[in-house]
């Protein structure tokens, strides 16, 4: 099979779309799967360049961004003689493609938080923006062939908004790469604590776009001011960009912002636990990341998280500032629950595998250039 990716993410710092995509890369290639294309409109990051380096990468369309997915991205396509195409990113299927073309969908935040994606909850800016992402999103499910979500949440979001794609669905859960992970070693979250000054207990928290309204940060940083009340010596370690005013009034709250894929993993590692306080998620790949290293998690209940980690994680109502506060004091004074929640997450982790996905969207291609 010739097989061509949509890359654009690889220029842009970690994100929960690049783990994605890089691990279905990697299990391809241990596969043997074929010839496999990466198409950019900008320069990969270094990083990334490093693990792409056995692909053919297609840099192309960079002062015609507004139409490299629509447009130019057919024309390359023909030009590679590819045989299915696959796209990760909005408003990247193509017109007059010459092959199959899968999506990936990942979430619908911006139907559900049109606030996030641009401004004002409410108004004529808020509604013509919201207005062209599902256009936008319309467009690509009609000229995709299929549609992979990453949890049956998503699924059941999208087929709310538009009933018509329900068939053309199939649900793939994203996974963990244990290896990885279990390559932590003890020295390495030394090492990296010292590297971040880290000389106090800590919890993390990976949150992406800070600001946005879905991350619950506000509530969050309430909650954690409750909790320090009972521990005064216990930091919170926020990874992600951007700000909020009460993270910034907070002392004990350090933010930090794109740290290399091993420190992110070392200080996973050596947090007390994890809190992820979001109000929607897709998947959820950092409460998965967290316990496949090892580390407790109190995550906000409902979206996929439910779906997914109930019974992993101690789940809380992430509007609910007061039982997260408990919650969090619960977990920290408890070492026995802790310890019950490390071996709980690595069973539940043990059930997402990136082999797994990469076989059952192989399929998928298959079926596709069967038919």
């Amino acid at each position: 099979m010739r097989l061509a990716f949509d890359g654009r993410i690889l220029a842009h710092p970690y994100s929960g779309i690049g783990v994605y995509l890089l691990n279905l890369l990697q299990r391809f290639k241990e596969r043997d799967a074929g010839k496999i294309f990466l198409y950019t409109d900008r320069p990969l990051l270094p990083e990334y360049q490093r693990q792409t380096a056995d692909y053919t990468v297609e840099l192309f369309g960079q002062k015609h961004r507004k139409h490299w997915g629509r447009w130019l991205v057919a024309r390359q396509l023909r030009k590679n003689g590819v045989d299915l195409y696959h796209c990760l990113w909005n408003k990247g299927v193509p017109l007059g493609a010459s092959c199959p073309v899968v999506v990936t969908i990942h979430d619908v935040f911006p139907l559900l938080f049109p606030e996030d994606h641009g401004g004002e909850t409410f108004g004529l800016k808020s509604w013509r923006r919201r207005w062209k992402y599902q256009w936008n999103l319309f467009l690509d499910m009609s000229r995709a062939n299929r549609i992979i979500t990453i949890s049956e949440c998503t699924k059941k979001d999208i087929v709310g908004q538009f009933p018509v794609f329900g068939e053309k669905i199939d649900v793939i859960l994203d996974g963990v790469d244990f290896q990885e992970c279990r390559q932590v070693a003890s020295q390495d979250v030394e090492d990296w604590k010292k590297h971040f000054g880290l000389d106090q207990p800590y919890l993390i928290s990976i949150l992406g776009r800070i600001a946005e309204r879905r991350k619950n940060c506000d509530r969050f940083i309430k909650s954690f001011q409750q909790f320090r009340k009972s521990y005064p010596e216990t930091a919170l370690l926020i990874i992600g960009c951007g700000t909020t005013a009460p993270i910034e009034k907070e002392r004990s709250v350090r933010v930090l912002e794109n740290i290399p894929r091993k420190a992110l993993l070392s200080l996973v590692t050596g947090a007390e636990f994890m809190v992820h306080p979001t109000l929607y998620e897709g998947f959820g790949l950092p409460v998965l990341e967290a316990m496949a290293c090892g580390t407790p998690v109190i995550a906000g209940e409902g979206s996929s998280v439910t779906e997914l980690f109930d019974g992993a994680a101690l789940l809380v109502d992430p509007k609910d500032t007061a039982l997260m506060a408990a919650s969090m004091k619960r977990l920290m004074s408890d070492e026995s629950l802790r310890n019950q929640c490390r071996v709980l997450g690595k069973k539940r982790a043990e059930e997402f595998t990136w082999e797994r996905t990469a076989e059952q969207t192989l399929e998928l291609y298959r079926r596709l250039l069967k038919d």
